[in-house]
């Protein structure tokens, strides 16, 4: 899993590049850039299988991913042109480095968390929620302070909550209404 975590921005951006397609009526397309990218894989997949095992297949999956996204996103291009995209690699880039900046806190609380909770089930429950917590804490308070644009799309949920919290949690011109 930990292999296949380096594959969750590609994912994300096939996800949406994929919506935008079905958008315009057209399914075609992603599913020809992911039948030519499974075609290509699998028997890259048997031999990694034999060779590597589990971790193989999960690095090569990561790729699969990230050339399924690129192809998708060069056909979207070709087909509407780059306005659309305009920003996502600068964003993405910021997303990736503020995610490393929360990282760090993340895996001193795991060290932390794996010395005082216990091995079992409900103990490794309450890791995976007590560093899932820390991790969303810490990027959002690394966004907060070096790059609050992307937090907009949670203005309308700290909206609902109730004011000292949401100024907590977004910086106040967020909140601000326009």
């Amino acid at each position: 899993l930990r292999i296949m975590l380096f594959g969750v921005i590609f994912w994300g951006a096939q996800q949406l590049l994929g919506r935008a397609f079905y958008a315009r009526e057209n399914t075609l397309t992603p599913a020809l850039c992911g039948t030519v990218v499974t075609i290509v894989f699998l028997p890259l997949y048997y031999y990694a299988a034999i060779t590597y095992g589990a971790p193989g297949i999960a690095g090569l999956s990561v790729i699969g991913v990230a050339l399924y996204a690129g192809l998708i996103a060069l056909a979207w291009v070709k087909k509407h042109g780059s306005y659309a995209l305009h920003g996502t690699l600068k964003h993405g880039v910021i997303a990736w480095g503020l995610s490393i900046l929360a990282l760090i806190p993340t895996w001193a609380a795991l060290f932390v968390m794996h010395i005082l909770i216990p091995d079992t089930i409900p103990g490794n429950l309450a890791i995976i929620i007590i560093s899932g917590s820390v991790f969303s804490l810490c990027y959002l308070m690394a966004s907060r302070v070096g790059y609050p644009a992307l937090l907009i799309p949670l203005v309308p949920l700290a909206k609902r909550l109730p004011a000292s919290v949401a100024r907590l949690l977004l910086p106040v011109s967020l909140l601000r209404e326009p």
